[in-house]
C-alpha cells in the first residue's frame, strides 16, 4: 500500500511542470515559478536520497507490515524497517521530500479553486449564451449606438427587416437610419407623472431637477422645473431620475447666494418640492444662519482620496464614458475611472453596455494614488481587492 502511494505521488511530481508550463501560458508566471521549484525540490530529495529504495523495504527485508515499523536513528522520525537510509542519511532528504509534497498540497489546494471559477466564469458564458434575444416590437422605442460619439441615443423601431437590422427613426432629428440588432438595446426609462427627475434646460443646457408632468411616449416628457417655475418638453436622452436624498441632521454642502462658492451646512429640515432648511457652519455677522436651500445647490461633502480605503463600497453618477473607461463622480475632490478591465469579468469592447452618461452606479475602490490624485474604481467587487494604493492612501 505505501508503495502504491509513493508511485502516485512521484506521477504527480511528473505532471507538476506540465501544470506550471500550461500556466505561463496563461500568463500566471508567479504560480507556475512556484510549482516548478516545489516540483523540483521534490525530485532533487527523492534522488538525494535513493530514487529506487527511498521509503522501500529492501529486498529480503520481508514482508512489510504493521509492527515492522520503528524508530529509526533520525531524531523524532519513523521509517519501514529495511529501509536504505535508515543510518541517518534521511533527515535532509525528507525535508525536501517533504517539501515537494507540500508543493503538490498548494497545487492540488490551487487547482480546485481555480477549477470552480473557471467553472463559474464557463456558467455565466453559458447562460449569456443561452438567454433569449431581446423582443422588439415596431412603434416601441429603443436606444441604440451613434457610432460617430460612441453613445446610445433614442430611437424609434419603424421596419424588423428580418436579417439582424431594424429601419428606426431617431427621435433628436427625426432622421431615417438602418441599425444592427447588436447595437440595439432596450429603453429602460419610463417616467410617470409625478416622478422627481433631473433634466436639461434648452435655454442654458444645465441640468435642473423638475417633475414629471406628461410622458408622451414619443421620446419626449413634459416636465416642470420645480425652482425657477415654467414647463418644458424634454427628450429621454437628456433627463434621469433624481436620486439626491437628504435627511435631517445630515452634515452638507452648500452653494452660498452671494459668493456661488461651496460650504459646510447642516439639514435642519426637510421642507416640499426638493427644499430642505439648512444652517450654516460659520456666518459673518448680518448674515442669516438659518437659510431655505433647493436640492441642486446642495451636495454630500466633498472628501479626498487618501480618506478612501481599497475595498470600499461607494454609490456614484457615471460623468462621462470613454473607450478605456468611465468616469465616475463617487463625492471626491477628483472623478474616479472604472477602466474597462474592471467592468465585467471577460474581455470589455464596448463600455456603454455597461456605463451611461448620468447613470447612477456602485462602484469598489479598486486603487488609490494620490501622488497623481488618481482613483481606480471596479463595478465588481471581486476585481477591486487586488488593487494597490500609493502615498497615503489606506489600501488593505
Amino acid at each position: 500500500r505505501l508503495s502504491s502511494h509513493l508511485v502516485q505521488y512521484r506521477f504527480s511530481l511528473l505532471l507538476m511542470p506540465a501544470t506550471a508550463m500550461r500556466q505561463l501560458r496563461s500568463k500566471s508566471l508567479a504560480l507556475s515559478l512556484v510549482v516548478l521549484a516545489a516540483a523540483t525540490l521534490a525530485l532533487w530529495g527523492f534522488r538525494s536520497a535513493g530514487a529506487t529504495d527511498f521509503f522501500l523495504p529492501q529486498r529480503g527485508s520481508g514482508p512489510l507490515t504493521s509492527p515492522s515499523w520503528k524508530t529509526a536513528s533520525v531524531a523524532g522520525e519513523l521509517f519501514p524497517q529495511g529501509s536504505a537510509r535508515l543510518g541517518g542519511q534521511t533527515s535532509w532528504a525528507g525535508l525536501t521530500s517533504l517539501a515537494g509534497l507540500t508543493g503538490a498540497a498548494v497545487l492540488t489546494a490551487w487547482a480546485v479553486t481555480n477549477g470552480h471559477r473557471t467553472m463559474l466564469c464557463a456558467a455565466k458564458r453559458s447562460r449569456a449564451a443561452t438567454a433569449e434575444p431581446v423582443q422588439y416590437e415596431v412603434g416601441k422605442l429603443a436606444l441604440s449606438l451613434f457610432e460617430d460619439d460612441g453613445k446610445y441615443y433614442t430611437v424609434k423601431l419603424v421596419k424588423d427587416n428580418g436579417d439582424g437590422t431594424w429601419d428606426v427613426t431617431w427621435i433628436e432629428d427625426d432622421a431615417e437610419d438602418t441599425v444592427s440588432v447588436k447595437n440595439m438595446k432596450l429603453q429602460p426609462k419610463d417616467f410617470q407623472p409625478e416622478d422627481i427627475v433631473v433634466a436639461k434646460c434648452a435655454e442654458d443646457q444645465q441640468r435642473y431637477t423638475a417633475q414629471v408632468k406628461k410622458n408622451l411616449g414619443t421620446g419626449y416628457v413634459e416636465v416642470e422645473w420645480l425652482e425657477e417655475g415654467g414647463e418644458e418638453t424634454v427628450s429621454l436622452d437628456d433627463m434621469f431620475p433624481q436620486k439626491k436624498k437628504f435627511k435631517e441632521g445630515q452634515v452638507i454642502e452648500a452653494v452660498f447666494p452671494e459668493d456661488g462658492e461651496w460650504y459646510g451646512a447642516k439639514v435642519l429640515k426637510v421642507l416640499e418640492k426638493c427644499n430642505f432648511q439648512i444652517e450654516w457652519d460659520d456666518v459673518e455677522e448680518g448674515q442669516d444662519k438659518i437659510v431655505d436651500m433647493f436640492i441642486d445647490k446642495i451636495r454630500v461633502p466633498r472628501v479626498a482620496i487618501d480618506t478612501l480605503e481599497i475595498g470600499q463600497k461607494m454609490n456614484g453618477v457615471v460623468g462621462s464614458v470613454r473607450e478605456f473607461g468611465a468616469f465616475v463622480d463617487v463625492g471626491c475632490f477628483t472623478d474616479g475611472l472604472i477602466h474597462v478591465s474592471k467592468m465585467a469579468i471577460g474581455r470589455v469592447t464596448d463600455p456603454t453596455k455597461y456605463c451611461q452618461e448620468d447613470q447612477e452606479v456602485t462602484v469598489w475602490v479598486s486603487s488609490i494614488d494620490t501622488e497623481q490624485n488618481r482613483l481606480g474604481l471596479s463595478l465588481l467587487e471581486s476585481k477591486a481587492r487586488g488593487g494597490k494604493g500609493k502615498g497615503r492612501g489606506r489600501g488593505r
